[in-house]
């Protein structure tokens, strides 16, 4: 026996690899099917695949075949249909992909129980117009992204493959004259051939000749039965057939029909067979693919289209409003309606924000009375998207909209930014549409659709931001000019009068006072400016390495610290702004002897992605330590409350983590963590 046809040799796609398998004519059927099945499960990035047989009267679920590794899922078992998930896909007739069964309704069902697959994908495989039974994949293990359209689109055309596969091993016992009507009759999409090269004579079934356009079965010259084709399509056939005839493969190929009634195409298939006398002569198949055709071709338009979505999403130099417009191109492309619209809708009216498209009333700042605009049911529709492929059949003839606006196809979904309703997303056209807006169709609105809610999401919280900052960068301007220089003025003056008047001890003790009271004003500006600017993002490039100890030290001579103790107890190297470092070192220092004591301990040591600062003072209870970060809380008379949450604004502005525990004797640790304090650490213990 040959080996299995590889599904992988190839850098082809997986519907050429697919094609591949099924033409391979040195492998037999079963084969075949096994390749099949084992490019699915590369396809889909599961462990398993398997053919199943199922007979609905007995209620059975034969496994025929299986690629891939399943501790209950083997070649031969057969199990109670009510146990598998292939009894939902029989009942329904529809294909069931589940990416995460454990999170579904199906966690509490007999085969979740049975079988504990945390994804499946199943579908019918049909041979003739008998159900035959299931091709599924399935894997142990959740899958980690949802399904797509082309996903269901690749695994029905798998099953549609297979099914085709085993009627045509069931037509190979005996594919010739005299049996060519019987085999494939009940082929819904099928229809068999019968070439005689002596005779010049090609005979086809009845099914053969209502998909040409005949009627009844045929009996035809070789020129007429080509003429059924174009002519590139007939060169193509007429060079098969010679090739085979001869003694050459088999041939499978795919061409158009010449049909008056629209464009179909047709999958021919043929070998060479010996006839009555010895004589040789071509036997074969004509399938009906046009709609295999037409998935293809509606998958790779729905990529192409999603491929410059995320190239549009994704060009950062590009303006939003130019995004918009070239947006709204691709989906008028995509969906062959001439307008495509942005809506914004507020206080009862709907006004265009950005359009393409000639419509003399969808141009950009016409508005309306939204009584008056189809996306008023657009806005109301469950889901959000409302589509029309033909108005005036579809009861909008006596509509306000249809009368002012005279659409005839429509399909808009609704822009949601920041939880509100900002307005819709809506392509259009004077003509109804032939076939109803798909779901690949629909998908794509919905994708273009939350996108633009996104990024007017992103627009409004930068401008909400900019204008915070602006008006923080005011309000520290006046805290640092128009209120320091005051305060400077104070001091000076209060100092000259300390030096250089004769002053009663009681008058000093009150100058000393409000000096007092001065410097802690200055203190209050200081922290309010570091609250107000080192919210900022650190800015990485502009960050050096240093040691933990080093700045340690630093930061500790600029706090009173009185009779304090400090230990660095595991020194290490850090990347982070040192600046800022050391003010959130001085701020725990100083929180430490105001509410430690001036004989308070203080130990700082490196952690595997940050460090600690710890003290032995009272601690701080567990219900208050979320409080703590507030601005303006302070257990303290004396305190600002400003300087824990300048702590906690650096830690943020570095991207990392704040964390509060209890101390080895009882006072409060603080752990910095993140990988933004992630470096080399140092070997050294230092004390001080």
């Amino acid at each position: 026996m040959n080996a299995d046809p590889s599904p992988v040799s190839s850098d082809a796609g997986p519907t050429d690899r697919l094609h591949r398998i099924f033409s391979e004519t040195d492998h037999s059927s079963t084969e075949r099917i096994r390749a099949a099945l084992q490019l699915g499960t590369e396809y889909f990035g599961v462990e398993n695949g398997h053919l199943v047989h199922i007979d609905p009267a007995a209620g059975t679920h034969e496994i025929v075949q299986v690629r891939g590794s399943h501790p209950s899922i083997a070649q031969g078992e057969t199990t109670d249909l009510s146990e598998t998930y292939c009894r939902m896909v029989v009942a329904n007739g529809d294909t069931l992909l589940v990416g995460n069964v454990a999170e579904t309704e199906w966690r509490d069902d007999p085969a979740y129980e049975f079988h504990e697959l945390g994804c499946y994908l199943g579908t019918k495989v049909v041979v003739g117009r008998t159900l035959y039974g299931t091709l599924c994949f399935v894997d142990r293990e959740p899958r980690p992204s949802v399904f797509e359209p082309h996903d269901r689109a690749f695994l029905e055309r798998l099953a549609e493959e297979i099914g085709f596969e085993l009627s045509r091993h069931d037509a190979d016992q005996g594919l010739a004259s005299h049996t060519l009507r019987g085999q494939v009759r009940d082929a819904t999409r099928t229809g068999g051939w019968e070439y005689d090269p002596e005779a010049g004579e090609v005979k086809g079934t009845r099914q053969l000749g209502r998909l040409l356009g005949a009627s009844g079965s045929m009996t035809l010259g070789v020129e007429d039965a080509l003429r059924f084709f174009p002519t590139p399509a007939q060169r193509t056939l007429t060079r098969a057939a010679r090739a085979s005839i001869v003694g050459g493969p088999p041939f499978d190929v795919e061409v158009p029909l010449d049909r008056e009634a629209g464009p179909r195409w047709v999958r021919v298939r043929g070998e060479q067979r010996q006839g009555d006398g010895e004589r040789p002569h071509l036997v074969g198949t004509v399938e009906d693919i046009t709609e295999r055709k037409q998935a293809e071709r509606a998958l790779k338009t729905e990529q192409e289209a999603l491929r410059e979505m995320y190239r549009i999403a994704a060009n950062q130099e590009v303006p939003f409003e130019d995004k918009v417009s070239t947006m709204l191109r691709v989906g008028r492309e995509f969906l062959d309606l001439p307008y495509g619209f942005l809506t914004r809708i507020e206080e009862g009216e709907q006004r265009i924000v950005q359009t393409v498209g000639t419509h003399p009333l969808l141009q950009q700042g016409a508005t309306c009375p939204l009584s008056e605009a189809y996306c008023r049911k657009t806005i109301k529709e469950e889901g959000g998207l409302l589509a029309v492929q033909n108005a005036a059949a579809d009861g909008w003839k006596d509509d306000p909209a249809y009368q002012a606006f005279e659409l005839g196809s429509y399909i808009g979904s609704r822009v949601v930014v920041n939880g509100e309703l900002y307005g819709t997303f809506c392509f259009a056209a004077s003509g109804s549409r032939a076939e109803p807006f798909a779901e690949q169709e629909r998908t794509v609105v919905e994708l273009m659709t939350l996108w633009t809610g996104y990024e007017l999401s992103q627009r409004r919280n930068t401008l909400r931001l900019e204008r915070q900052n602006e008006r923080l960068d005011r309000f520290a301007g006046v805290v640092s000019h128009d209120l320091r220089n005051p305060l400077n003025v104070a001091k000076g003056r209060l100092s000259i009068l300390r030096e250089d008047a004769p002053l009663p001890d009681e008058m000093r003790k009150h100058l000393s006072s409000a000096d007092e009271a001065l410097d802690r004003m200055n203190e209050i500006i200081r922290d309010v400016l570091t609250l107000t600017r080192d919210g900022v993002e650190v800015d990485w490039e502009a960050c050096t390495s240093f040691v933990l100890s080093e700045a340690v030290r630093a930061s500790w001579q600029n706090v009173a610290t009185a009779q304090a103790r400090l230990y660095v107890e595991r020194d290490r190297r850090l990347v982070a702004d040192e600046g800022r470092v050391r003010q959130l070192l001085e701020n725990l220092f100083r929180n430490a002897v105001e509410h430690g004591g001036q004989d308070v301990t203080v130990w700082v040591g490196g952690l595997e992605e940050g460090f600690y600062v710890e003290d032995s003072g009272e601690g701080i209870p567990s219900d208050k330590r979320e409080t703590v970060f507030k601005d303006g809380y302070s257990s303290s008379e004396e305190g600002t409350g400003l300087g824990l949450a300048i702590v906690n604004t650096i830690v943020e502005a570095h991207g990392a983590d704040l964390t509060v525990t209890d101390g080895r004797t009882g006072g409060a640790r603080f752990e910095i963590t993140g990988n933004a304090f992630q470096g080399a650490e140092e070997t050294s213990t230092a004390s001080g």
